[in-house]
Parts: structure tokens; sequence; C-alpha cells
């Protein structure tokens, strides 16, 4: 059988930089519509669940889809992050609307539990309403970290990760935690997982080739917000990743990346058209 596994993390939906449907109503009967900037984070969903259904579709695949964290912005802390709502049905329901594109071509799915301060633990609530995997250890539907078997191929999983702000620093942190793992799993004496995803960063990147474990950080579904601002990050990347399994071994694989438009140019011509 061959499996292919999606991993989609981040979207921080209720958040108004996060992803969503375009049209929602809300309480109170009241009818909120996605930012442009929002509308193009769903047509980047649509995209990735098109890609990936086309092709399970040419190799008669099951797509397993892994919610790889901070899914939903409930702003627990209540740090005034700028939301649709602050009530939990509504958001719920904003986020199973919005991963209908993943639900409905997934044959399993996994929750990854993220931030506590953007999440609570609501994540464990979705998960349970989708019927998601439920964790052999915990026995709940949402864990913060995940090792899955698929096909053979084992992922470990989770969604906090350190990661290097600059892109000539990025790869340092994942090949240590390549190291952290070797170390773990061979003082333990069990077999090491072939690949490692962490989210959490919004930004692709990966760890050295030689290392025995592919080490990934995922791209994210969310645009940039004030803090992003503040501390002068890079850009997001937008996307998801997909693996293709079978047998133990790993036929495909890539990352889906998602470009926004840039700064529109302000000129003097402009303004006098």
């Amino acid at each position: 059988m061959t499996t292919i596994l999606w991993h989609t993390a981040d979207w921080h939906t209720n958040k108004k930089t996060g992803v969503r449907v375009p049209v929602k109503t809300m309480e109170e009967l009241d009818e909120t519509r996605a930012s442009p900037f929002q509308r193009f984070l769903w047509r980047s969903l649509l995209d990735q669940a098109d890609t990936v259904a086309e092709l399970a579709k040419g190799t008669k695949a099951e797509i397993w889809t892994v919610f790889g964290g901070d899914m939903i912005e409930a702003d627990i802390k209540d740090r005034q992050v700028p939301m649709h709502s602050r009530k939990m049905k509504t958001i719920r329901d904003l986020f199973t609307d919005t991963a209908v594109p993943a639900t409905k071509i997934s044959r399993r799915l996994f929750m990854v539990r993220g931030t506590q301060a953007h999440v609570g633990d609501e994540e464990e609530t979705i998960a349970a309403d989708l019927n998601c995997e439920m964790h052999p250890d915990s026995k709940t539907y949402s864990a913060h970290q995940w090792l899955i078997n698929c096909d053979g191929v084992r992922f470990h999983i989770q969604h906090h990760g350190k990661l290097g702000r600059l892109p000539w620093t990025r790869a340092n942190a994942l090949n240590q935690k390549a190291i952290r793992l070797m170390v773990h799993y061979q003082f333990q004496r069990r077999a090491l997982p072939d690949i490692y995803i962490q989210a959490h960063n919004h930004t692709f990147a990966t760890g050295d080739k030689a290392n025995p474990i592919l080490t990934i950080a995922a791209p994210g579904m969310s645009l940039p917000d004030d803090y992003s601002h503040r501390i002068d990050a890079d850009l997001p990347d937008i996307g998801g990743l997909f693996f293709i399994c079978e047998k133990g071994r790993i036929f495909d694989w890539d990352v889906m990346l998602y470009q926004p438009k840039g700064i529109t140019e302000w000129s003097l011509e402009r303004t006098q058209k």
C-alpha cells in the first residue's frame, strides 16, 4: 500500500493573519469575510489539497494528514491579538470549516499540540471532534510528540523546535536536533526515525543531508503580524509538506511553497493617475 503523508501547520485560524474560509457566519448571525491576504492563504491551502489528492490518485495511495500545531488562535493569555471571535465554539467551527479541504481527502488525521498561549486545550477538543487518531501513550487525540509509522517510514513530529533566524544559521539547530535524536533513540536501543519535522517558526529549512535523520522545519499558513515586524523577521514561508511512502521507502517528498505579492511601490506617478 502507498501512503501520502501531508504535513500542514501553524494555521492560526481565527487570527486575522491566519488562513480561514472566505466567508463565515459567526455568532449573532454576523457574517465575516476574509481579507485579500487571507484569501491568498485559502487558495494556497486548496492548491495543497489538490496537489496531494492528484498524487494520491496517480499512486492509488491513502492520504494521512498531520495537523502540526497552532491550528487555531484563541489568545489564551489575552494579549489583545487581533481575532475574528473570542467565543470558543465559533473558533472551533471556523477551524472545522477551514479544515474541510484536508479532512475530505484524508483517510487518517493526526493532531500535534501547539503553543498553550495560542490554543489552550482546544486542539484536543477539535481533534476529538474530527476523530483524529489516538496517541498510543497518552490515549488522547492530540499530543506534543508523535512517532508515526507510515508504511514503514518512521516520522518523529512535534510542534516546537529551535531554528536560526538568519538563512545561513537555520540548519544549525536542525543538525543539533538530529544528534540529540540519535542519542535519545540509541540510548533507548530503538531504531532511529527516518524523518523529523518541527513547525512553530513558520519557516522552511532542512538539516544537512549527511545526517541519518532528515530534519525539517515546516512552513506555516499564517502571514506576518505585529511581532514579526517588531523583531524584523524575514517573511514567513507559506505552504506544507508531502511524503510518498511505500514499504519503508520514501519515493518522493517535497515542500509546497506559495509566494504572496510583495510590497507595492509608491511613486509620484502612481499618485497622479
